[in-house]
């Protein structure tokens, strides 16, 4: 994925660090019955690993720069939509979400 400098605007950290990643997912415990809302994907350190093992992937960015990367890297990833918006406004379905981050 292009790599882009972190918007303090938005308060972007862009995750790199494997041994975090790990630790995140392993953390969280992705299920395939999940349906996931991550907020800020930034670089998809992430959410490359969520669409692996959930039948949902939803990600929630704001960054007009990054959504373009991200329709490109996922655009073959049927379980995954791009949702361009402010986390703040997202109004969640009701049902069992499930939500991530790796936020500031």
């Amino acid at each position: 994925m292009n790599k882009l400098r972190a918007k303090k605007k938005f308060g972007q950290n862009f995750l790199h660090d494997n041994s975090v990643i790990e630790r995140i997912i392993n953390h969280f415990k992705p299920q395939k019955e999940d349906v996931v809302y991550e907020i800020g994907p930034g670089h998809a350190a992430i959410t490359e690993h969520l669409v692996q093992y959930c039948q949902t992937v939803n990600v929630v960015e704001i960054d007009n720069d990054l959504v373009p990367l991200l329709q490109a890297k996922f655009k073959n990833q049927a379980n995954l939509t791009i949702l361009h918006q402010d986390a703040l406004s997202l109004e969640l379905p009701a049902g069992n979400n499930r939500i991530i981050g790796n936020l500031p």
